[in-house]
């Protein structure tokens, strides 16, 4: 499940938060949507809480609940308050982003030939790799 939330400009200044799975089909499918004034621990964790009661599957799989989102406010948190035994990964394009801004596009784009690697050596040189090249990443 991927959950991610974005600012509507108009008037009301709200905040839409959204939760969307790919269907069978391998199509794009949204689970729930919600608009807030804020965003924060309890309001991701008010979304999440009435995602799970629209759709009581996802509390009763044997297996753990994996969800991919960008770093918002409080989310991590609320992640970990109502799905407690959840896999949270985040969207590397967000980490690349901050990579490029703070270190360059070299560092950048060294991070995503590491995030794409399939095995665990592989992984390990382009690690290795990106903390000589940026002893900083290794902080």
């Amino acid at each position: 499940m991927y959950v991610d939330s974005c600012h509507i400009t108009s008037a009301l200044s709200l905040i839409l938060f959204i939760a969307v799975r790919l269907d069978a089909d391998g199509s794009i499918c949204a689970l729930a949507w919600a608009a807030f004034t804020t965003e924060s621990t309890k309001t991701w964790s008010w979304f999440f809480y009435h995602l799970m009661r629209a759709n009581p599957c996802m509390e009763t799989t044997s297996r753990p609940l994996a969800i991919l989102s960008g770093r918002q406010k409080g989310l991590t948190k609320a992640i970990v308050q109502e799905f407690g035994g959840a896999r949270h990964y985040f969207c590397t394009q967000y980490l690349a982003a901050n990579l490029d801004d703070k270190f360059g596009l070299v560092t950048m784009n060294s991070f995503k030939a590491l995030a794409y690697q399939h095995n665990t050596q592989a992984f390990q040189n382009y690690l290795d790799h990106l903390e000589e090249t940026e002893p900083a990443l290794a902080e």
